[in-house]
Parts: C-alpha cells; sequence; structure tokens
C-alpha cells in the first residue's frame, strides 16, 4: 500500500516509460482519494505532452469537479487554455470560478502564479505580498518557485514603480529579506533567493552583510549573472571606499550589458509574435537604461579627479566602437561633462585647449 506521496512517485517514473502503466496508477491513486489533486493534473499532463488538449482539459476538470475546494487543478487549467489555446479570457474566467469555493489568500496566490507566468509583475508581487503576510499558516503552500518568484517580482516592483518613495521602498525591503532568509532556511542553495538578500542589504545599506551573500552568490554553480548582479556588486564596493574593485565590477555590468543587448537584437529578428516582440523591445530598453546608470555612476566616483572621469568615459565608447556599435550619446555626454569640468579646473592659458 502505497501514501499519497508514494503513489505520485510511482506515477512519476511510469508516466516517463509508459504512459499506459503511469494512467494504472493515476486510477488507483484516485481510487485510493478521489480528491488528491496531483493524479489528475499528472494525467492531464500525459494528455497534453500528446497535444490532446481536449483530453487533458478534461482531466484537470474532472479534478475541479472531485475537490473544488482545492486550488491546483483550477491553476493547471487556466495555465493550459493560455498555453495551448492561447485564451488568456477562458483562463482569467477560470481563475474567477475559485471565488466561490476556495479560500481568498489561496485564490490570491494562483493569482500571483497567474501573473507571474505572463510577466506582469507588479500584480503578480502584490498578490505573493498579501499571501505570504496573510497568515503564517498560509507559507506553507508557497512551494520554492513561489518564493523565489515573490523575491523576483519585487526588485521588478523597485525598479519600475515611480510612485514608491524611498521609505515605503524600505520597509519592503526589510520584508522581503526576511522572506529570502525564511526561503534559504528550506532551499539552501536556491541562486534567486541568495540574489534577493544581496541586492535588499545593499539597498538598505548593509554592506558588510550585503558582501557576505554577493560572494556566496557569485560562486554558486549554477548562477546565471545578469547586468544587475554586476552593477549592485559595483555599488557595494562603492559604497565601502573599495573603489578598484567597484572599477572593475562596474565594466564587468557594462560587458554583460552589451552581450545581453546583441542577445535580445538577434532573438528578436526571428520573432513574428507582436507581444513577444514588444516585450524584446521593454528589455531593450531595459538595457539601454541600465548602460547609462553603469557610465554615470561609474564617472560620478571620482567627483574631483577629472582624468580618471575622462578615461572611463573614453573606454567605455571605445568599447562599443570595438563592435561597431554607434549610439553611445550618453557616453559623449559624461566626456564631455568631465572635459567641460577639468576645463574650470585649468588656468586660462590652458583652458582653450580643453575645450577643443
Amino acid at each position: 500500500y502505497l501514501t499519497k506521496d508514494g503513489w505520485i512517485k510511482r506515477i512519476t517514473l511510469e508516466k516517463l516509460g509508459d504512459s499506459i502503466m503511469a494512467y494504472k496508477y493515476i486510477n488507483q491513486a484516485i481510487k485510493v482519494d478521489n480528491k488528491y489533486m496531483p493524479a489528475y493534473i499528472f494525467g492531464g499532463e500525459i494528455q497534453r505532452v500528446n497535444y490532446n488538449i481536449d483530453r487533458a482539459i478534461e482531466w484537470l476538470r474532472n479534478g475541479i469537479n472531485a475537490a473544488p475546494e482545492s486550488p491546483e487543478c483550477y491553476g493547471a487549467l487556466a495555465k493550459l487554455y493560455r498555453l495551448t489555446k492561447h485564451n488568456i479570457g477562458k483562463a482569467y474566467s477560470i481563475l474567477d470560478e475559485m471565488k466561490s469555493h476556495v479560500a481568498e489568500p489561496l485564490v490570491n496566490l494562483e493569482y500571483a502564479r497567474f501573473y507571474y507566468d505572463i510577466n506582469e509583475l507588479p500584480r503578480s508581487f502584490n498578490k505573493y505580498n498579501n499571501t505570504f503576510w496573510n497568515d503564517s499558516l498560509l507559507r506553507n503552500h508557497f512551494t520554492e518557485t513561489d518564493l523565489q518568484n515573490y523575491c523576483t517580482s519585487w526588485h521588478a516592483v523597485y525598479n519600475i514603480d515611480k510612485d514608491l518613495i524611498t521609505a515605503q521602498k524600505k520597509i519592503v525591503d526589510k520584508r522581503i529579506y526576511d522572506v529570502a532568509c525564511y526561503g534559504l532556511r528550506l532551499y539552501p542553495k536556491n541562486v534567486a533567493l541568495v540574489r534577493s538578500a544581496f541586492y535588499t542589504l545593499q539597498r538598505l545599506g548593509l554592506n558588510d552583510s550585503a558582501k557576505v551573500y554577493a560572494e556566496k552568490l557569485f560562486v554558486m554553480p549554477n548562477t546565471k549573472f545578469n547586468t544587475l548582479d554586476y552593477l549592485t556588486y559595483a555599488k557595494l564596493y562603492a559604497a565601502m571606499g573599495d573603489l578598484a574593485s567597484a572599477d572593475k565590477m562596474y565594466r564587468e555590468a557594462y560587458a554583460m550589458c552589451m552581450t545581453r543587448t546583441d542577445e535580445t537584437r538577434k532573438e528578436s529578428e526571428n520573432i513574428e509574435s507582436a507581444g513577444f516582440l514588444n516585450f524584446l523591445q521593454s528589455q531593450l530598453d531595459i538595457l539601454k537604461n541600465d548602460e547609462y546608470v553603469i557610465i554615470n555612476e561609474h564617472t560620478r566616483l571620482y567627483s574631483q579627479d577629472y582624468e580618471k572621469k575622462i578615461s572611463i568615459a573614453q573606454y567605455y565608447i571605445d568599447r562599443k566602437k570595438s563592435v561597431n556599435r554607434t549610439d553611445y550619446v550618453d557616453e559623449l555626454n559624461q566626456l564631455g561633462a568631465a572635459l567641460a569640468a577639468k576645463a574650470q579646473s585649468v588656468d586660462s592659458t590652458k583652458m582653450v585647449d580643453v575645450w577643443k
């Protein structure tokens, strides 16, 4: 006799090799407990993989009928309609259907997952935030993916929500750090949670603690680095007065930005979907803004060292020229500002040459 977890492990093994045997165990699991939602979800997943979408829908709908108070099959069915039938209106109607049967916080959790999947990160964050802090028992429903998506969605909101004032951001940063620590106690190797702890501590000015998480992030074997990783580390070094390390990290951030820009542009050449093209364009806009932030912050490290400012700006211009990019107006502006500042600092006999 298998426990519920035992059934699903056996189903998983069978599904990989023989769907007929998988269904044998799926049906036995449902016979033991007809409200066991993972069995219905596995049954639907086998049909989806075999492109029998209507049968997959039928399996998930059977799960909802068996236990309308359980949220799992609603979320799976909404996702199925979105991905296979491209019917987001129907997906929303399925999620709305939950409201009459499922406790509100669990409905919010399913909405948080759905919003995250469709890249509605501010809405996803709000749903995760309300659910996590509503009742400590509800945290048991948060999967590892939920915890990392909750933290990740906040960092997106931090950068795009112009209505949040600094004091509000600090309050949420402290909360998100608590969420990251909670998650890391359960999943100590989760890269997204380590990154979240690093970012929030750096923004809060807790530099020594932030550096511990930064060093951990940069040696984790599964880390896929992004521009913000290097940029945040550069800010941390700058705040700690280690300008040589900050220099290196700003340059690493810029190189990463250029790589991501090139990859995103190439990807957009083969995309026909207008919606996805708009998404890629928004990513390019973010990367362009990151480039501006990097050079602006990097040159600002040296308030009176005009030669250093000039060399940094010239480095970024030469870096773009080396790959035949001509979009270095921001870099030229920084170079011009550094030269203009230098011109004000020299005696009049040399000023004309500097201005030229």
